[in-house]
């Protein structure tokens, strides 16, 4: 076979629409190939980061559930602002069933909050120390919501004298409506 210059033109000439179709045609469907692939990793990723971030919100609406039944729980536990006089009652009989004599029961300033108020009683006894422990246990026991914040023991130089106790009491209630209105 004899190659002359029209079959070398014709060949050329396909060369060149092929070199023209890698040029015009395959290289940018390459790009835009390339370009979709990562366009796609991209959008996988962010889906996972959805997925991950739907999860932590149903995770976080369950919590929000449990909190708000524990709150109802703990509302519910508060007593009334007339109450706070039946507890101090209680608290005083725990006090003298576990043999310790009540010196001084001071009230101290009423501290208000968006859901219930603390009402810090100062509270003075005497007795000894398997007394005040049970009275600390039977105290812990009330069905009321309390925290002692302060506490001091103070025994006396003589083995046989009682222990002084000096402890701040706080009472949780919740507050009578007309209260809560004028935001006193």
């Amino acid at each position: 076979m004899k190659l002359g210059i029209r079959e070398f033109a014709v060949f050329v000439l396909l060369l060149g629409v092929l070199a023209g179709a890698y040029v015009l045609g395959f290289s940018r469907l390459q790009q835009q190939q390339v370009a979709l692939r990562a366009d796609i990793q991209t959008k996988r990723a962010t889906l996972e980061d959805l997925r991950t971030t739907a999860a932590a919100a149903k995770e976080i609406g369950q919590q929000l559930d449990r909190l708000s039944t524990s709150l109802d729980y703990f509302e519910q536990r508060l007593p009334r602002q007339k109450e706070v006089d039946q507890i101090l009652q209680e608290i005083w009989k725990l006090a003298e069933a576990n043999s310790l004599s009540t010196k001084s029961v001071r009230p101290m300033k009423i501290e208000r909050g968006p859901r219930c108020s603390e009402q810090p009683i100062e509270l003075m006894f005497e007795g000894y120390y398997p007394g005040f422990n049970k009275f600390m246990k039977n105290l812990e026991a009330l069905n009321r919501i309390t925290r002692v914040t302060q506490m001091s023991l103070i025994r006396v130089d003589r083995s046989d004298a009682p222990m002084k106790i000096k402890m701040t009491l706080i009472i949780f209630y919740e507050p009578d409506a007309p209260a809560m209105a004028s935001g006193k």
